[in-house]
């Protein structure tokens, strides 16, 4: 039986930006908006939305599981991934490409939400590690509002 009510998921609107800076001074930045599944599930706010064709992940469906310290993403569909960004802290994630799955490095450095019932903004801060070798750093900026 599902712990929440239909009726408390709400269609959304998204804002997303994300800065990637590699090892080598490269910076990728990327900007879009989409329309996604808002709802409080066991303490923690989930934001479900369908990649955007210029991430280069087709067929793919984010899920952003917000709690107060940290925050999962979970990728399914064309390519499987989850990853955990907790403040001050590095765990071991495992990244699917769509061409194999490696295990990262993540470290949280920044964890910032202001989500609540209406919608609100999420900013994440984190660097990814191969082999404890930096690789970059990334920043998302999401914004939820209502539809």
């Amino acid at each position: 039986m599902t712990a929440f009510k239909r009726s408390s998921m709400k269609e959304v609107i998204i804002d997303i930006k994300g800065t990637q800076r590699t090892g080598d001074g490269e910076v990728d930045s990327i900007e879009f908006t989409t329309v996604g599944k808002y709802y409080k599930y066991k303490n923690r706010y989930h934001l479900s939305y369908p990649e955007h064709i210029t991430t280069g992940m087709k067929n793919v469906v984010t899920t952003l599981k917000v709690g107060d310290e940290d925050v999962l993403l979970c990728r399914r569909g064309g390519a499987n991934s989850e990853l955990t960004v907790e403040r001050q802290k590095r765990h071991i994630c495992h990244y699917d490409t769509g061409y194999g799955l490696f295990s990262v490095g993540i470290f949280g450095k920044t964890v910032r939400s202001t989500l609540g019932g209406n919608g609100g903004k999420l900013y994440l801060k984190y660097t990814v590690d191969i082999d404890s070798g930096f690789q970059s750093e990334n920043e998302i900026d999401v914004t939820v509002r209502e539809n």
